[in-house]
This record gives C-alpha cells, sequence and structure tokens, in this order.
C-alpha cells in the first residue's frame, strides 16, 4: 500500500495541490462577496427617520420598522416554508450544485487518466494488486473531497458570523449541520459516480457527455418529484433542484449515502476485472448493460414529466423515452444476431 501510495501522489501531486488552489480561490471570493454583500444592504438600508417618511401616509409605527430591519438584515436564515432542515441564505453556505458537477468531474478525471495513460498498467508491471491500486486512490482523494467540502461550506458561515449581527444572523447549528451534511454526501457520491463511468467508459466524449447530462437530467427529476409530490400551496414551498431539495431533503440525502456505499464495490469490482490495455467498454459495459439501461430509463422518465398546471403532468415524453432506451438496450444485448442476420439476408437478397 506505501509503494502504491508514494507512486500515486508522485503522479497526482500536481492536481491536488491544483483542486485545493482553487478552492482557497474561490473560498476567498465566496467570502469577500458575502461581505459585500451585506455591506451593500447596510449602506442602502433605510434610516427610521427615511422609513417614518416612506410610511407616515400608512401611519407609521416603531414596531413596523423592527421587522423592516430584521427582514432586510436577516442575512442567513432557514425557510420554514420550505418543511426541509436546510439553509436558505443571501451569504454563507448554500447548495453547491457546481461543486457538485465538477468534483463528479474530477472523479471522471482521475480514473480516466490514469487509465488510458497506462499508468494503472505500468502500476500492475510492478507487481502492484488493482485492488491496492484503487483503495490507494480513495485515501488520497476521499479526504481531499470531503476536505474541500467542509472547508467550502463551513467557513463561510463562522466567517458570517464575525460581521453580521447575532439578531440577523439566524441559523442553528442543526441547520447549518444538516446543509454542510448535504453538500457532503452529494459530493462524495458524485466523486465516486465519476470515477465509476472514467474506470469503465474509455471514450472521453463519452464520459464527459454521459456525465453532464446524468446530473442535469437528476437534477430536473428532484425539481418534477417536488412538483407532483408537494404541490405549491398558498402556506407551502414545493422545492427545486439539488439546490432547493424542500420536503425531498431527507429523500436525497440518504440516496446520495446510497449511491456513495453502492459505487464504490461496483467500482472495485469493474477496477478488478477492466482490461489493463483500455478495453473496458467491450469487456465491462455489456456485463453492466442493464444497469445502465435501468438507470438511463428512470432518470430520463423523472426528467421529462411536463407539467400542466399546478396538480396536472404530462408523462407522454417519460414513457417515450422508457420504451426508446429499452428498445435500445435489446437492440444493444441481440447486436450480434441482428447483425448477422442481417448479413444472411443481403447475401440472399
Amino acid at each position: 500500500m506505501k509503494q502504491a501510495s508514494a507512486l500515486i501522489w508522485a503522479r497526482h501531486k500536481p492536481l491536488v495541490w491544483l483542486v485545493i488552489g482553487l478552492a482557497a480561490i474561490f473560498l476567498i471570493i465566496g467570502v469577500k462577496s458575502n461581505y459585500d454583500n451585506y455591506q451593500w444592504v447596510e449602506s442602502h438600508a433605510l434610516t427610521e427617520q427615511s422609513f417614518a417618511k416612506h410610511h407616515k401616509d400608512w401611519g407609521y409605527k416603531a414596531d413596523q420598522f423592527a421587522k423592516y430591519r430584521h427582514d432586510t438584515y436577516d442575512m442567513v436564515v432557514k425557510n420554514d416554508g420550505d418543511h426541509a432542515p436546510i439553509v436558505d441564505t443571501q451569504v454563507g453556505s448554500k447548495v453547491a450544485v457546481m461543486g457538485i458537477l465538477v468534483l463528479t468531474a474530477l472523479g471522471l478525471f482521475v480514473a480516466g487518466w490514469d487509465g488510458q495513460s497506462q499508468f494503472d498498467r505500468f502500476l500492475a508491471g510492478l507487481g502492484l494488486k488493482r485492488q491496492t491500486v484503487f483503495w490507494a486512490k480513495l485515501r488520497l482523494y476521499l479526504p481531499l473531497v470531503a476536505g474541500v467540502t467542509l472547508i467550502e461550506e463551513i467557513v463561510p458561515l463562522l466567517a458570517a458570523k464575525v460581521y453580521i449581527p447575532g439578531q440577523y444572523y439566524n441559523l442553528s447549528l442543526a441547520a447549518g449541520s444538516l446543509t454542510v451534511a448535504y453538500n457532503l454526501a452529494l459530493v462524495l457520491g458524485g466523486f465516486m459516480v465519476g470515477f465509476f463511468i472514467g474506470t469503465v467508459f474509455t471514450r472521453p466524449v463519452v464520459m464527459g457527455l454521459g456525465t453532464v447530462a446524468l446530473i442535469v437530467l437528476l437534477n430536473n427529476a428532484v425539481l418534477n418529484l417536488n412538483m407532483m409530490l408537494f404541490p405549491v400551496t398558498s402556506d407551502t414551498y414545493y422545492g427545486g433542484g439539488f439546490d432547493q431539495p424542500g420536503r425531498l431533503f431527507w429523500g436525497i440525502l440518504g440516496f446520495a449515502i446510497l449511491v456513495f456505499l453502492v459505487t464504490i464495490p461496483l467500482t472495485r469490482w469493474s477496477v478488478m476485472h477492466v482490461s489493463l490495455e483500455r478495453t473496458g467498454e467491450q469487456l465491462l459495459v455489456p456485463q453492466l448493460r442493464w444497469l445502465i439501461v435501468s438507470v438511463a430509463a428512470i432518470v430520463s422518465a423523472l426528467a421529462l414529466i411536463n407539467q400542466r398546471s399546478a396538480d396536472s403532468f404530462n408523462f407522454g415524453l417519460s414513457i417515450t423515452a422508457v420504451v426508446i432506451i429499452v428498445a435500445g438496450g435489446l437492440v444493444w444485448q441481440y447486436w450480434p444476431q441482428l447483425h448477422r442476420q442481417y448479413r444472411r439476408l443481403r447475401h440472399f437478397a
């Protein structure tokens, strides 16, 4: 394990430092942007005299100004209307959808880079077991992904607590912690999904477009589920995609954790069976055919639901997508026989 870790670190050190450097830059930019937002609100807020002047026609009362101040400066707040233990902030921590995409791409790049550059084959030539190499990579990158996520989420919240007065920092420890946990589960799950795709598939275009399409469709699927299960009423908020999970918060959190736990052994299995000559798509993809088809069908079905009104939905596109994907899976499975039959018919034609 030590030899594998040393060789992987020597190769991946520039990438690791690049990730840390970019995270530090975005952290500084984010904290400064949050502070600037608060300063702008503070500089543009009405004084009590100005507020009274603007409201003199309705009869000014002191408690109205107090409510105005609270609503204006309430920079970090859990929105009770969304029925989710998550932070809806003007500054501080938010659901990092872009971070999920970037760290999924990192997992994709790590697996694809080492596979297609023959580095994995080189390590095998040194007598290192594939399983040892796999765990050595996870020992390097999972703490990196988790650490970057925790810092990017926690530091802005702590920084905001310094420059925002306590009465306007309406954030409980539970809400803040669950927001951080939600982001952490999503990025770890995303990284492992990327690592799995980069291990199994060899074509960069397939890997890149497939990963982006998967995340975009999943985000739209979450939005559609929120609209169907928790329609908008006068006093509720149904939520949106990953960034506003609404009452799907716990479901998404549990699903992300499940994906993370399942993709680790699945990726390990793929690493143990993939060819070091990078014929993984020929060897592994057929074995995973119906897993791929099932995921594509389910995600597409949920993502393509069309909302007619607040409580009316059209499933035509979803059904069409499922039929096309399943039919494509059947053609994929029986293509050799179909191709032979086609050639036989051409021969007799």
